[in-house]
């Protein structure tokens, strides 16, 4: 647990180095209708054990759900496949 808290630091700080505003959100398995609740978030990146990491019904979820890794390329401090 030590470990999801330095990474949701790191996550963080890079958000707000970019000038993003950012939610720290606990919930339990993703799906569409807890996403739902959060209309104003316009993507939602997922910090989780690996059984808990993989999305069921995807298309189901209002908004995209991406990586540390994906949103760090996304902002452009990383690129892809390096």
């Amino acid at each position: 647990q030590r470990h999801f808290t330095s990474v949701v630091k790191q996550l963080q700080t890079i958000l707000q180095d970019a000038g993003k505003s950012s939610y720290t959100i606990a919930v339990g398995k993703i799906n569409g209708a807890k996403l739902a609740n959060f209309a104003e978030i316009e993507c939602f990146v997922l910090v989780a054990c690996p059984e808990t990491s993989l999305l069921e019904n995807e298309r189901d979820l209002h908004v995209p759900v991406i990586t540390p890794l994906e949103l760090d390329i996304a902002l452009g401090n990383t690129e892809w496949g390096k």
